[in-house]
Formats: C-alpha cells, structure tokens, sequence
C-alpha cells in the first residue's frame, strides 16, 4: 500500500519491487487482491504513464517502448492516445521550438542534429521528415 500511496505501478513493478521482501506466493496473492478491490490497475498506470510522458515531451515510439518494459498490454497506448487527443505533429513542433525556438533550419546539419534529436525522443521518422521538411 506504501508503494501505491506515492503514484501508479504496474502490476509488474509492484510484484519487482515487493520480490525483494516476500516470497512469489505471497506477492502474486498481493497483487491479486489489490487489483480486485480497484487499489491497483494496469490500464490507470498507463494513462497517468502515457500523460506524464506526453508532457515530458516524448514520442509515441518511446512511450510504447517504455510500457512495454513495464509488460503493460500494449493495446492501452492506443486507446489512451485516443482519449487524450493526441496529436503528435503538434507534439514535435512543441518539442522542437522549446528545445531550437523555430522548427525551420537553413543549415542542413542542424537540420539533422534536431531530426536525431526527435527520434531520441521517440517520434517516428515518417513524423520527423514531414515536419522538417
């Protein structure tokens, strides 16, 4: 309960966290009975995840990526980016004129630098063309 007090867990990083202190049995009835009484949940972990990234400034790619390394059912991405209305070519260009202050590049290498910069960020590179070209 101490763990959830503090923000959303996966069911997976609650069961990592707990592993270090309890045995598996124990962890998994845990987990179990926090979810069936709504005190844990997967898809509230992704959504309140997905949001923060968003902010943050991160990409689709890297956001998917990252619940995936939490084994969080991928098909909550998409319904989240659904109900959140995100549009990631309005993501990029917020992106790119809070880090350069402009989204067009006369010098071809910093043109290239901001395109690396985005896929670092997670965005796709069908995205990052579009926007810079």
């Amino acid at each position: 309960m101490d763990l959830l007090a503090r923000r959303e867990h996966s069911s997976h990083e609650l069961a990592t966290k707990l592993a270090r202190r309890f045995d598996s049995e124990l962890i998994h009835d845990a987990v179990s009975s926090l979810q069936e009484d709504g005190l844990q949940c997967d898809y509230r972990f992704a959504e309140a995840f997905v949001r923060s990234r968003v902010q943050k400034g991160h990409g689709p790619l890297k956001i998917r990526n990252d619940l995936s390394q939490r084994r969080v059912d991928s098909s909550y991405f998409d319904r989240i980016v659904i109900e959140l209305s995100v549009n990631w070519f309005d993501q990029i260009v917020q992106v790119l004129e809070k880090k350069y202050g402009t989204t067009h590049f006369d010098d071809q290498s910093e043109q290239q630098k901001a395109a690396r910069f985005l896929a670092s960020r997670g965005f796709s590179g069908h995205d990052i063309f579009e926007i810079l070209s």
